[in-house]
């Protein structure tokens, strides 16, 4: 009898569209991106290695963790009813908009700057975090203001804001571009840089495992951090703005950064970003 009453509940579950445990599938256009992904059965999510608190991977245990993976995996759940439903590919700066436009990914959670440039290339979701960028310096170094970065030799991963902010602030100072903050802090640590400029979110990670180096406390500029989709796909824009809105209205997004970042005060940022903050 129980065998019949589990039959029977799958087949009807099934019929309205929703898995064994409820949950119901989104509903896409036939033939779109989002219809794709349901088919699929998982969602790809292209997520940074480097970078502490947000997407990184553990060197002890090998996962991938942080306040990007977990979004990635709530987002498997409102889609499928399961965090695992997701497969995680490792991007970096120079990587997230082109793993995007050649389809190898179904969307970017990578600490990835909205800015008038990009919005030609990619299409943006609503803000699910406000970052802006600073400076770290060792402890002994005698730099102690931005003002002082103008002639300083300035590391920064390719294909990050920074490298572009770092241009147009200080053109006189020497730029070395990097393919990762990882190799961008190592030359700082290496003394090749006497400046690694990046997002506070991947300076604040890097401050709390490594000791002998300070973040200057001015900010350089805002990042409005949002997920990005290839061009052409407004259903699932739209189903990822849904998804961003609820994470931040039900307080799992407050729930997910105390965890993963530590701060219980921060509050989620608005959806839309102040136009000034876009570069």
């Amino acid at each position: 009898m129980r065998k019949i009453l589990i039959t029977i509940l799958l087949t009807a579950a099934t019929l309205l569209g929703a898995d064994a445990f409820g949950q119901s599938k989104p509903s896409f256009p036939p033939g779109s991106l989002g219809d794709k992904i349901v088919q699929r059965g998982n969602v790809i999510v292209g997520v940074r290695y480097d970078i502490p608190l947000y997407g990184f991977q553990n060197p002890k245990t090998g996962q991938v963790e942080g306040f990007e993976i977990d979004i990635a995996r709530e987002l498997a759940r409102s889609l499928f009813g399961s965090p695992d439903k997701v497969e995680l590919r490792q991007v970096v700066s120079r990587t997230r908009i082109p793993m995007l436009q050649e389809g190898v990914i179904d969307v970017v959670i990578a600490n990835l700057t909205q800015t008038k440039a990009r919005m030609q290339e990619i299409d943006f979701t609503d803000m699910y975090n406000l970052a802006g960028m600073q400076a770290m310096v060792p402890e002994a170094s005698p730099i102690k203001t931005l003002a002082e970065l103008k002639t300083a030799t300035i590391a920064v991963a390719k294909g990050g804001t920074g490298e572009q902010a770092m241009r147009e602030m200080y053109p006189e100072a020497k730029l070395l571009q990097l393919d990762n903050h990882g190799d961008s802090f190592q030359a700082l640590v290496s003394r090749r840089a006497t400046v690694f400029v990046a997002d506070d979110t991947t300076l604040q990670g890097m401050q709390e495992k490594l000791k002998g180096f300070r973040v200057i406390p001015e900010r350089l500029t805002f990042e409005p951090h949002a997920m990005g989709v290839a061009k052409g796909h407004p259903e699932w824009v739209a189903y990822l703005n849904g998804f961003i809105r609820e994470l931040k209205a039900s307080g799992k997004w407050k729930e997910l950064y105390r965890k993963d970042v530590g701060e219980a005060s921060r509050e989620p940022p608005p959806g839309t970003p102040d136009p000034k903050w876009l570069r």
